[in-house]
C-alpha cells in the first residue's frame, strides 16, 4: 500500500539487528547454528536473554549475535496464526518447498533439494542462530551463548563454520564490493526515485519491512491488532492506524550453502586459454565482469554522481554503469556481474524526456542490438552478507608455477587440500524475496535467454539444456568486428549443497516472540 503524507516516525537502530547496517565484516570469526526448537517454553527463556546485537552502536562491536527463524521455526514457537499467515508466501512455502520454484532457482540436477545435506524436505532448520567475533573471541563466546537453557531448548542439526580469506571469494575475486547504500535518512528525492539514470542509492523499506520500498509503498507483513500487544512491545505500523507492526525492522534472510569447485574452474579456464597466462586472465575477467582484485573491466569513471564528486577507487567500483559498453565487447552480456546486476542496462543514457522514454519503452532508438530486453535493476537489489568456508587456493596452487607466467612446476599443496571442501555461505537480506533474490536468481543468474542468449550465469548457472533443448554450457564474447566468440564445455562451476528462508525480525519482535504464553 502506499505511504501518506505523515510525518515518518525515525528509525530505531536499537531495533534492527546490526547484520542489516555492519554487514560485521570486520569480525573475522562467524559460525552459524542451524537449530530445530526441542522444548518451545526454555526456547523462549533462551531468546528473553540472547544478548541480540543491534544497529545502534556507534562503535563496531567486537562480537555479534543475529538470530533468524523459518516459518516451522516461528509456528513451534507459538506465534499465533493471524500474524503466520501474514508472511509472503515464498516465506511460508520455503526454498526447497516447491518443484517449480527449485526449477526457476535452478535448484535442479545436482543442484535437486533432494541432495541437499540440509534444507531438504525433513531437514529444514527452525532457526539460525549467527555469531561473528574476532577469531581469539569466537570460542568463548560459543560457550557463552550455549549456557543454559541452549540443551534444553535446541536440537543442533548442524554448525556452518567460515574462514577467513581476507576479501576474495573461493575462486579468488575480490567479494563484497557491488552493494547499495540504504537510504537511512529516508530521504532519497524524488529526483532519485524517477530517475532513468543508474543510481546506487536504494529505498529502506526494499531491505527492512514496515517502510517504503522503491516503488514508494509499504511491502505486506504481519501487522498485530493493538489488543494482541497489551504491553505495546511492537512499534506501531506507520500506515496502518491502531496496528502493531510485527515486521517492522525486520528482513528476510535469504541462506545458500555453495560448495565452489576452484579446481575445475581454473582448470577449464587454462585449458580454453591454450595455458597462456595472460588470455587465462583475460577469460577468467570476461565471465565475472571484474579483475580479481576488484576493477571493473567496463573503466569509464563518471566525474560525478549525483553532482559529488566521485572517489577515485572506492565509489567509481561499485557506481560505474554499461553506459559506454552497449555491445558487450569491454564487458560481455552474461558475464556474472553483467547478469546480476544489470544497472543501467534497460535504458540508454539520453531517455530523460516523455517522448523519449515512449520511444524507448517501445523497443526503438537504441544504441545496441540488446538494449531493451533487460528489466530495471532499482527494484531488484539485495544486501550480500555472505562468508566463505574452506582453504583458500592459489591459481599456482592448482596449475603449478606462477600463475603470471608460462614456467610450470609442482603444485605446493596436497591432493586433500586440494579437493577439499570450499565456497560460500551466500546471505542475502531483502524485504521481499520474491521480487528481489527469487527474481535475481531466476531471471537473470538461471535464465538461457537473458539478453537474448543461450547461456546461463558462467559461475552460478547451471548447465542443463533450456525448455527449447538449446544447449546452456557456453560464453559468448562479442568482438568488435560484430562477430562472436563462444567457448563451450562449461561445467557447473557451483552446487548448492542447503538452503533455506529465515526471517530475521526487530528487536522487539524477538521480546514479543519470547513472552508467548
Amino acid at each position: 500500500m502506499p505511504f501518506s503524507n505523515q510525518h515518518f516516525s525515525e528509525i530505531d537502530f536499537q531495533d534492527i539487528q546490526g547484520l542489516v547496517r555492519f554487514g560485521h565484516g570486520h569480525l573475522s570469526g562467524a559460525r552459524f547454528y542451524l537449530l530445530n526448537i526441542a522444548d518451545a517454553a526454555a526456547a523462549r527463556a533462551w531468546l528473553a536473554a540472547a544478548p541480540v546485537t543491534n544497529a545502534a552502536t556507534t562503535r563496531l562491536p567486537d562480537v555479534a549475535l543475529q538470530i533468524a527463524f523459518t516459518y516451522d521455526g516461528l509456528k513451534a514457537l507459538g506465534l499465533s496464526e493471524d500474524i503466520l499467515r501474514s508472511f509472503s508466501d515464498e516465506f511460508i512455502v520455503g526454498m526447497a518447498g516447491d518443484e517449480s520454484r527449485s526449477r526457476r532457482l535452478g535448484d535442479v540436477g545436482p543442484n535437486d533439494p533432494t541432495r541437499w545435506q540440509w534444507g531438504r524436505a525433513g531437514a529444514v532448520p527452525h532457526m539460525m542462530v549467527l555469531l561473528y567475533a574476532t577469531p581469539e573471541r569466537l570460542a568463548s563466546r560459543e560457550i557463552e551463548i550455549k549456557r543454559a537453557p541452549w540443551l534444553t531448548a535446541f536440537a543442533e542439526l548442524g554448525i556452518l563454520t567460515t574462514e577467513d580469506s581476507g576479501a576474495n571469494e573461493p575462486f579468488g575475486f575480490k567479494d563484497g564490493i557491488s552493494q547499495p547504500a540504504i537510504d537511512w535518512e529516508r530521504n532519497k528525492p524524488k529526483r532519485l526515485r524517477d530517475t532513468v539514470d543508474y543510481t546506487n542509492v536504494a529505498a529502506l523499506g526494499e531491505f527492512l519491512l514496515g517502510y517504503p520500498n522503491e516503488y514508494t509503498r509499504y511491502t505486506d507483513r504481519p501487522l498485530v491488532e493493538e489488543l494482541n500487544d497489551p504491553e505495546r512491545i511492537l512499534p506501531l505500523a506507520e500506515d496502518k492506524t491502531g496496528k502493531r507492526d510485527f515486521g517492522r525492522n525486520g528482513t528476510y534472510l535469504v541462506f545458500r550453502d555453495l560448495s565452489q569447485d576452484v579446481p575445475a574452474f581454473w582448470r577449464y579456464i587454462d585449458a580454453q586459454a591454450g595455458q597462456n597466462p595472460d588470455e587465462r586472465w583475460k577469460l577468467a575477467h570476461a565471465m565475472v565482469g571484474r579483475t580479481t582484485a576488484g576493477d571493473p573491466i567496463v573503466r569509464i569513471r563518471p566525474e560525478s554522481i549525483d553532482g559529488v564528486a566521485t572517489d577515485p577507487q572506492s565509489v567509481w567500483e561499485n557506481q560505474f554503469t554499461y553506459e559506454s559498453d552497449p555491445e558487450g565487447i569491454a564487458c560481455p552480456y552474461g558475464a556474472h556481474i553483467r547478469r546480476s546486476n544489470p544497472r543501467n542496462a534497460d535504458l540508454p543514457p539520453d531517455a530523460r524526456r516523455l517522448l523519449r522514454r515512449i520511444v524507448r519503452v517501445l523497443g526503438f532508438g537504441s544504441r545496441g542490438p540488446r538494449d531493451d530486453l533487460l528489466s530495471s535493476t532499482r527494484f531488484h537489489r539485495i544486501l550480500r552478507r555472505g562468508r566463505e568456508y574452506g582453504p583458500r587456493l592459489r591459481v599456482e596452487d592448482i596449475l603449478g608455477g606462477d600463475s603470471r607466467d608460462s614456467g610450470r612446476t609442482e603444485r605446493g599443496v596436497s591432493e586433500t587440500e586440494l579437493n577439499a571442501e570450499r565456497g560460500l555461505r551466500f546471505i542475502c537480506l531483502n524485504a521481499n524475496i520474491l521480487r528481489q533474490f527469487e527474481f535475481i536468481q531466476s531471471a537473470w543468474i538461471e535464465n538461457p535467454k537473458f539478453d537474448g542468449l543461450d547461456e546461463r550465469d558462467p559461475l552460478l548457472g547451471g548447465r542443463g539444456a533450456s525448455s527449447t533443448g538449446t544447449a546452456t554450457d557456453t560464453f559468448t564474447q562479442p568482438q568488435d568486428n560484430g562477430l562472436c566468440t563462444r567457448i563451450r564445455g562449461l561445467s557447473e562451476f557451483v552446487t548448492v549443497r542447503g538452503g533455506a528462508y529465515f526471517f530475521m525480525p526487530g528487536i522487539s519482535a524477538l521480546r514479543y516472540i519470547s513472552r508467548i504464553s
